[in-house]
């Protein structure tokens, strides 16, 4: 309920009227960068307390209160007729999931943490595009976000607190060798979503996802069916399909794949997760659909 600087300071008790001269030289100072770092400190404290208080408790209150940095990108719809030059590389034209066209506008990469089915921003990035209209690269963009995320994690580490590996979950925007490989460096668990076009080495044979699932999710899947025909509906369980592979495309890297349907739909969706292969099915399934948070926020 603070949408103004001058309602933030009134909350402290800082009257503008009593310090006009101060207030001018703050107004005239605000840059874009560093209204955003006024949000982002708020956001860092506020996580920082939460994520410090899970410290203090078992080791099993992480997967309890299912925590997961979550990243996404969002297009801010916008009509502003005179741009000024600070906005001018962050307000262009960009192709909008949620219009399925392109749309003036603002876009936006954020990376949050989810805690217990709340999803809190913590740090924000402009995609920014060039003179050219050529724009950034989402997950390159990224991997700054993550550089930040490790000097979040040292402020813990210098308090004496350790935060364990927590899982990282992205969509197919974010399926990114160098990405995966900073998720790595900053102790992240990686999670994404191939593309069904790519190839992956299975049992020594190169293959591309789509035919995998046609070879060997669909027969498993009709088999498992069959074998529950004669159980009542509510006892009846969703076929889920977990296979180590190598994924070609990305450095030959090992990953673990899992296949499943959403909600009965007629199409099959795969996620991997490739600097974990041992990671189990439902720890996987459960921290990708974190993801659905930001979708809210």
């Amino acid at each position: 309920g603070l949408p103004t600087l001058k309602s933030i300071l009134t909350k402290f008790d800082i009257r503008v009227e009593h310090h006009p001269k101060a207030y001018r030289n703050i107004c005239k100072n605000l840059s874009i960068n560093k209204i955003r770092r006024i949000f982002e400190f708020i956001f860092e404290t506020y996580i920082e307390k939460e994520l410090g208080n899970l410290c203090q408790k078992d080791s099993s209150a992480w997967s309890r209160e299912l925590v997961t940095v979550v990243l996404d990108d969002s297009v801010f719809k916008q009509w502003i007729q005179h741009v000024e030059a600070e906005f001018a590389s962050c307000y262009q034209r960009f192709f909008s999931g949620q219009y399925h066209s392109a749309v003036s506008g603002f876009k936006v990469l954020t990376l949050g943490v989810s805690i217990d089915g709340v999803f809190y921003p913590l740090y924000m990035e402009f995609i920014k595009k060039d003179e050219t209209g050529k724009s950034e690269k989402c997950p390159k963009v990224a991997v700054k976000l993550l550089e930040r995320w490790a000097n979040f994690r040292d402020r813990f580490r210098k308090k004496g607190l350790v935060l364990p590996p927590l899982h990282l979950s992205c969509d197919n925007g974010y399926s990114d060798v160098a990405l995966s490989e900073k998720a790595d460096c900053v102790n992240l668990i990686y999670i994404s979503v191939p593309k069904k076009s790519h190839c992956f080495e299975l049992n020594g044979e190169k293959i591309k996802l789509s035919k995998a699932i046609e070879r060997f999710f669909l027969p498993a899947e009709t088999l498992h069916h069959e074998q529950q025909a004669d159980l009542p509906m509510e006892k009846r369980k969703n076929f889920v399909l977990r296979i180590k592979a190598n994924y070609c495309c990305q450095k030959n890297r090992a990953v673990v794949l899992l296949l499943f349907r959403l909600n009965g739909s007629k199409k099959v969706t795969a996620i991997y997760c490739s600097n974990n292969v041992n990671i189990f099915a439902k720890t996987l399934r459960r921290h990708w659909f974190q993801r659905t948070y930001i979708e809210q926020f």
